[in-house]
């Protein structure tokens, strides 16, 4: 099933007519992190993968890459670890870079490893609040850009219902724990094996995340279902990505179905 909405989305981006394919992409709504999500630091650059949905089903689809930026600055917070082990918290514009992922439904953040160094930590992580929303960069030669009615509407009116619908569904809850996992696993090791269940607690005892309810036995349930088959960390993180998008998929029909119906 996920593997078929993949293919659909991408079908839908090659067969939109030019001047579709030339619009302004969907603006993203950020599933509120309930808690911290670690930035991993590689080759410079310090990234992590957020869960996102559409809040524009009538505009195309963001392809991977595509840049982003926060509405509200005060919906983000980059948190920083000092080296004598204190916490600092800061409002993260122009440290952030957002981008899209995979479609609608992930973002990566990232930020220069360079840039945490000159603030004088030893480590970064974010926290995301309710109601975040990513607007695509404006692009020369966009024949549909993002308009202030079309900002408006997205942010005032159909951000809450995404609020209601997607950031506190138990669904929601399993996506953020795959991606603390996510996260943790590099793209490239094929040749790593984490072991299993202490990668599971660690993600979660980072990101400082709650074991109880359903929304976690969810999460679990998927996590043991990727993790027998998979033999390698590369493989374990492609899966938990298919898991994890399947989630946002079904999220996000919900809160289309709610837009159409007023619900």
């Amino acid at each position: 099933m996920r593997a078929f909405f993949s293919i659909s989305l991408l079908l839908l981006s090659a067969v939109l007519p030019l001047s579709a394919a030339k619009a302004a992409p969907q603006s993203l709504g950020v599933i509120a992190s309930d808690g911290i999500v670690p930035l991993h630091c590689v080759n410079g650059v310090c990234s992590a993968e957020l869960s996102s949905f559409c809040l524009q089903p009538n505009r195309r689809v963001p392809p991977p890459g595509t840049e982003y930026s926060a509405f509200d600055d005060e919906a983000v917070t980059l948190v920083l670890t000092m080296p004598d082990g204190t916490i600092q918290r800061t409002a993260a514009p122009g440290h952030l870079r957002f981008v899209s992922s995979r479609n609608y439904t992930a973002v990566t953040a990232s930020i220069a490893a360079l840039d945490v160094t000159r603030m004088g930590a030893v480590a970064a992580a974010v926290e995301i609040g309710e109601g975040m929303t990513l607007l695509p960069v404006p692009r020369l030669g966009d024949l549909e850009p993002q308009s202030d009615a079309d900002i408006e509407l997205a942010v005032a009116a159909r951000r809450g219902t995404g609020t209601r619908i997607v950031d506190h569904d138990d669904d929601a809850t399993a996506a953020r724990a795959l991606n603390l996992v996510i996260n943790q696993l590099s793209p490239e090791a094929h040749a790593s094996v984490t072991p299993r269940e202490a990668l599971w607690r660690n993600a979660l005892q980072i990101g400082q995340t709650n074991f109880d309810g359903s929304g976690m036995s969810r999460a679990a349930k998927l996590y043991r279902a990727c993790q027998t088959p998979h033999d390698n960390d590369a493989a374990l993180r492609w899966c938990l990505q298919l898991r994890h998008d399947g989630l946002v998929i079904r999220l996000n029909s919900d809160y289309w179905e709610a837009l159409r119906t007023g619900s």
